[in-house]
């Protein structure tokens, strides 16, 4: 009998060690989880980044990687909060959050800071704009420029906001009777403008469907218009013959400089058709060519390209005939044109017979 009691006091004894021992460990790793926790905090905010480095990859378990990537998370939201209350300025931001990277830890989380400063700071570029076009009366494109004005960019956001409320309905009502007014004069290019100009700032189902409503008539008077803008146009485009092959023709285009500036290089789409008038593969399985004038030297009012063909040829069925246009244009004086009705000129007649 007394050997039972011994016995089972051992029993106690052993269970209540081995609940001490348990407890015991569980104190150490708990000791050292905010201890390493802890370390990771203090070195963030002294930035030794060796440290950091050292620390993060020591730390195995899922929920301590979890705490010290949230730790980190916020260290990158706190920088880019003094930016936003422009206590520091963008290039400085940007030092500070790519500082990180020689950590060599957490890389994804210091993309995502370096993308929210660029978003940030366009929001920032955009309210300064929209501020502008207020102070001048612009409504339509101080709405605009507050409309992309984001949450991040925390007081600027709620400035604008409040901006846009109190007068995007206001504006709404004038665009409408402006554009009734332009659609009634016939002037279907400026309404279409001011329609789409208002479609930024409302999404409107009934706005989209008033520039459907206007948008060929618009689309016929802005061919014109551009057609009478041109400052280089094609004089001719036709087919040439290379002298030593039957088989092989090609294609010579002849622009005129309509402005007063001398023309350095020029870029003009090419379509070439058959003897049928269908169109022909000309470039790399396309049907559009780009005839290049580099150093072309074109003086005001003269013609160029008689003397100089354009690299297109097509070989076993003839090229018999072309349309060109001109796309691009470089100017001695470094001012570009980029022709609008080459867009037009493509959609109308790319890959379609000619008729």
């Amino acid at each position: 009998m007394k050997e039972n009691k011994n016995i089972k006091k051992i029993v106690i004894a052993i269970v209540i060690f081995i609940i001490i021992l348990v407890v015991l460990i569980c104190g150490v790793i708990l000791n050292y989880s905010n201890s390493m926790i802890n370390k990771f905090k203090s070195n963030l905010e002294n930035n030794n980044m060796t440290a950091l480095h050292d620390i993060y990859i020591s730390i195995e378990n899922y929920e301590e990687k979890k705490e010290v990537n949230k730790i980190f998370e916020q260290k990158l939201n706190l920088i880019l909060d003094e930016y936003v209350q422009n206590a520091k300025d963008y290039e400085r931001t940007l030092e500070e959050i790519n500082n990180y990277k020689n950590a060599d830890i957490l890389i994804t989380l210091i993309e995502k800071a370096k993308e929210n400063l660029e978003k940030i700071k366009n929001s920032k570029d955009e309210f300064l704009k929209a501020q502008e076009y207020e102070k001048n009366g612009n409504i339509v494109n101080a709405i605009v420029s507050y409309s992309k004005v984001i949450e991040l960019d925390k007081d600027n956001y709620k400035e604008a906001q409040k901006y846009i409320n109190n007068n995007k309905e206001g504006i709404k009502k004038d665009i409408l009777l402006q554009v009734d007014e332009l659609i009634s004069k016939e002037d279907y290019i400026t309404a279409k403008q001011k329609l789409n100009d208002l479609l930024l700032i409302d999404s409107d189902d009934n706005i989209q469907q008033k520039i459907d409503e206007i948008e060929d008539k618009a689309k016929e008077q802005e061919i014109k218009k551009y057609m009478s803008e041109q400052e280089i146009t094609v004089e001719s485009a036709k087919k040439f013959k290379e002298w030593y092959s039957d088989t092989i023709s090609g294609v010579q285009v002849i622009v005129k400089n309509n402005t007063k500036k001398v023309v350095k290089n020029c870029i003009v789409g090419v379509l070439a058709y058959d003897k049928n008038g269908y169109p022909l593969k000309i470039e790399y399985n396309d049907y559009v060519s780009s005839c290049k004038f580099d150093g072309a030297n074109i003086q005001p009012g003269k013609t160029y390209g008689q003397e100089n063909y354009c690299n297109i040829t097509y070989e076993n069925e003839k090229i018999e005939s072309a349309l060109a246009c001109v796309e691009k244009v470089e100017y001695y004086d470094g001012s570009t044109w980029e022709n609008p009705y080459y867009e037009y000129w493509i959609e109308q007649y790319k890959e379609k017979p000619l008729k």
